[in-house]
C-alpha cells in the first residue's frame, strides 16, 4: 500500500479541465503561501505552522482558483484604458485641424466632433463609471 502523498505538480487531474483546478495553499498573514497537495495538507500545514512560527500567524488552509469574472474585469479595464487613450491623442489634432482656415461647415463638423470626443472621454473614465465597474 503506497502511503506516499502524490506530488501536486504531477497528480491527475484528467477528469477536470487544467485551468479551473483549484490548488491548496497554505498562506501566513503576510501573504507568503505553500503550495499543498489537498486541502487536508494544507490545513495541517497550517496548525503546524501555527506551533513553529506562532509571530507569522495566523496560518490558513486556503483553495486558490482563478475567477473568470476578474479575468473579464481586467480585460475591460484595459480596453478602457486604451480608448481613453486614443481619445485623448483626437483632441490635440483635432484642435490643430481647427486652427487652419476653413469654411463654415468644417468649423462647425471639428467643433461638434470635439464635444464628441469629449463627451465620450468623460463617459468612459474611470472615476466616472459608477463603482469602477465597466
Amino acid at each position: 500500500m503506497n502511503t506516499q502523498k502524490p506530488d501536486i505538480r504531477t497528480a491527475d487531474h484528467a477528469e477536470q479541465h487544467l485551468e479551473m483546478v483549484g490548488r491548496w495553499y497554505m498562506v501566513n498573514r503576510d501573504g507568503m503561501a505553500t503550495l499543498c497537495t489537498d486541502r487536508a495538507d494544507a490545513e495541517a500545514e497550517a496548525r503546524k505552522a501555527d506551533r513553529e512560527w506562532p509571530r507569522n500567524g495566523p496560518h490558513r488552509a486556503v483553495r486558490l482558483v482563478e475567477s473568470p469574472q476578474f479575468g473579464d474585469f481586467f480585460r475591460l479595464k484595459g480596453q478602457r484604458m486604451v480608448l481613453c487613450s486614443l481619445l485623448r491623442e483626437c483632441l490635440p489634432v483635432i484642435d490643430a485641424l481647427m486652427q487652419i482656415p476653413g469654411d463654415d461647415d468644417s468649423d462647425a463638423h471639428l467643433n461638434g466632433l470635439m464635444a464628441r470626443v469629449g463627451d465620450a472621454l468623460d463617459a468612459i473614465a474611470e472615476d466616472k463609471v459608477k463603482g469602477g465597474e465597466s
